[in-house]
């Protein structure tokens, strides 16, 4: 049975919709796969998700069975634990009973769920997984994180994954950076393009993570928000950069009509106004007439961009458009035959 830990150094590096499609990727060749995130900071929709596109049996508390509750942490505090090793070892072996591989989910970073005993590092070590690194590529400190994790990991770490690179900086991390990480003995099993459909939420996701209420147009909160523009402009410029930007959920106040008309006339998915105000029935009416909702949210703009990016930073697996497009990219740039390889 192979076990690989599939983690990250930093927070939202698309380590889930990885799972996903190493899982399906797994499944098409033939192998049982069992999945189990052993540590989560809160109940994780991604855990359900993972569950549900790779038709995984098992329940819940099996796949994710420790939390980061209230009660733990202060236990934790007062040096009153008991063993979570036992509890994720336990969870670990009703998960790979009769399969051929087990996936296993990383927290946020290696170092998550260190004062519980059960980190990355240590994960690893007690399933004994090879570890597979997602890293959002930002800039020469990713390699400076992936360095460092292979000092950790040595052997064990069998490859990364690059994720969210930039269109324009493919060609550089291609010619530059994979050189240089093989060197070092670190093999890059994929390099994957930011992509708009996956770094987006639906209109209703964003509702939820804003505690907003839409007004109109409630049959369209299924749409993708893949762009964010915050209407502080004046009219004519944001007309011009409204008809650049498809796709997108507008965030100004009830008060601007004349940004909302813009909004309305171009690609927009929401349009979201900030500070509890509700625009006049005018808006409201072609809002409902273009079939775009109106999300009314109590936070000023500021609050309310850093709620949304957060959001769709956490990237929630949901929608057959997102796994769609996950598996297709999987299929092309991931070098799942050298990946098998290295795990022998």
């Amino acid at each position: 049975m192979i076990s690989v830990y599939i983690g990250s150094t930093s927070e939202y590096s698309g380590k889930g919709m990885i799972a996903i499609g190493l899982g399906l990727k797994m499944q098409a060749q033939g192998l049982k796969i069992g999945y189990i995130k052993p540590f989560a900071k809160s109940l994780e929709i991604h855990v359900e998700s993972i569950k549900e596109v790779l038709s995984l049996k098992e329940p819940i508390e099996s796949m994710c069975p420790v939390i980061l509750t209230h009660d733990l942490f202060m236990q934790a505090m007062n040096d009153k634990v008991k063993s979570l090793e036992e509890k994720a070892s336990s969870a670990f072996e009703k998960i790979s009973k009769g399969k051929d591989a087990v996936l296993i989910g990383g927290a946020g970073n290696l170092a998550d769920g260190s004062m519980l005993g059960i980190s990355g590092i240590k994960i690893t070590k007690l399933f004994k997984a090879k570890v597979l690194l997602v890293e959002r590529y930002k800039d020469s400190s990713t390699i400076d994180d992936i360095l460092s994790a292979k000092d950790y990991f040595g052997k064990n770490l069998k490859g990364i994954i690059l994720n969210f690179v930039p269109a324009n900086g493919i060609d550089y991390v291609q010619k530059t950076i994979v050189p240089f990480l093989k060197n070092k003995g670190i093999d890059v099993f994929g390099i994957f393009p930011e992509e708009p459909i996956l770094n987006s939420i639906s209109v209703d996701e964003a509702r939820e993570a804003l505690n907003g209420d839409i007004i109109c147009a409630k049959e369209k909160t299924n749409e993708l928000i893949e762009r964010l523009s915050i209407g502080a402009m004046d009219v004519d410029s944001a007309m011009r950069y409204f008809r650049k930007m498809p796709n997108k959920a507008v965030i100004t106040g009830a008060h601007r009509t004349d940004i909302h008309l813009a909004a309305l006339e171009t690609s927009t998915r929401c349009l979201i106004l900030t500070g509890g105000q509700m625009p006049n029935n005018i808006i409201i009416g072609r809002a409902e007439n273009a079939g775009i909702p109106i999300m009314i949210v109590k936070d000023d703009t500021l609050s309310t961009v850093e709620k949304i990016e957060r959001a769709i930073a956490m990237l929630h697996l949901s929608g057959k458009n997102k796994i769609e497009k996950a598996r297709q990219m999987f299929e092309e740039r991931f070098e799942y035959d050298l990946f098998m390889k290295k795990l022998k």
